[in-house]
């Protein structure tokens, strides 16, 4: 058996695992929408919107995805340094689930964050003033830093780094103030969010080329992040390899994923920092 084949039946055992607990914490329900068309496992925001008779998918996919910022599982980690909590990524190209659900947008979040007054890194990786986050005396690049913040509340994660051929070069926890190539990699151990790499990688067409940068996971919950220094704008856009690796993983057949498991955060420092 190759190591790909061990890792299809590793997904597909976890995924009927998860599968079997959100069963039996909440029974599949059929909700009607516009077209006549049903959605299975809609978020309780769905079920609340169900009886809406005109516009249908497209109006109950922008209800999910307005409301699920602050209801998503990783926003409570997040919310301590949060600013705006409304923003929203606008799909180029939107597309049906396999339940049927709409997806044309993604939650996105405005952060500040308390600025280092040390010494920059020896290697910021080109990003030089955008390397300078200080979370709780740490030396953080933005990325790390939002680990940093699920960490303390369960989370596991990895900043993935991806070669041009679409590789993971490294999966990183730290920066240790060293050169890039001294960085130390640290694989994934966690089956379930190994075989969920894997399983959207094999989806998109493109391996792991758009894989979002902050990858992370909690029992059989699992989240992906994109950082970028900017003042907060209301609707942001993703390159076209970001939205292939969204659609892949939303178009999977075992639905785990959701799209508010999609955050793009948008960050600059505290004011007079």
């Amino acid at each position: 058996m190759t190591r790909w084949t061990r890792l299809e039946h590793l997904w597909d055992s976890v995924t009927k695992k998860a599968s079997a607990t959100r069963y039996a914490a909440n029974p599949k329900k059929r909700y009607k929408i516009g077209d006549g068309r049903s959605l299975l496992n809609v978020q309780t925001p769905v079920a609340r919107y169900s009886t809406v008779s005109s516009g249908g998918p497209r109006l109950v996919s922008r209800i999910v995805l307005r409301m699920t910022a602050t209801q998503a599982p990783w926003f409570s980690a997040l919310a301590p340094y949060v600013e705006r909590d409304d923003l929203v990524v606008e799909l180029a190209n939107p597309f049906l689930r396999p339940t049927g659900e709409r997806v044309d947008m993604l939650p996105s979040v405005f952060m500040r964050f308390p600025m280092w007054r040390g010494s920059p890194f020896v290697d910021d990786l080109g990003k030089k003033s955008a390397a300078m986050i200080d979370l709780d005396g740490e030396h953080l690049f933005a990325e790390l830093a939002i680990l940093r913040l699920l960490e303390r509340e369960g989370w596991e994660g990895r900043w993935i780094h991806t070669t041009s051929k679409g590789e993971i070069s490294t999966y990183l926890t730290e920066w240790r103030d060293v050169a890039r190539q001294e960085q130390r990699s640290r694989g994934i151990q966690h089956d379930g969010a190994r075989a969920m790499l894997y399983a959207i990688a094999d989806r998109s067409g493109n391996r792991y080329g758009g894989c979002w940068s902050v990858f992370a996971w909690r029992e059989t919950s699992y989240v992906f992040f994109e950082a970028r220094r900017q003042a907060a704008k209301d609707k942001e856009q993703l390159k076209p390899a970001q939205a292939a690796w969204v659609r892949a993983a939303l178009s999977l057949r075992q639905q785990i994923m959701s799209p508010r498991d999609f955050a793009f955060v948008q960050w600059d420092y505290k004011t007079g920092d």
